[in-house]
């Protein structure tokens, strides 16, 4: 009794602690998370530039012209 008594007193060699291990965790998932935000807010942002710009060279000038052409007999201006 009094020999496992003391081998569970004797200093036991220092595990690695978990707290570090939970934090590193969470700071990777957070990278991770917004990484992927920033990937999406990117993309949303790309989609309504070229939206906008096709909107704005292509479409527009071509409604116009369309409107011209009824307005002057199919005679573009």
């Amino acid at each position: 009794m009094r020999e496992a008594l003391s081998q569970s007193l004797l200093p036991r060699p220092p595990l690695p602690k978990p707290e570090l291990t939970v934090v590193v965790v969470v700071v990777v998932v957070v990278v991770v998370v917004v990484a992927v935000v920033v990937v999406v807010v990117v993309a949303v942002v790309v989609v309504v530039v070229v939206v906008v710009v096709v909107v704005t060279v292509i479409v527009i000038p071509t409604i116009r012209v369309t409107e011209g052409a009824e307005r002057t007999g199919g005679v573009y201006e």
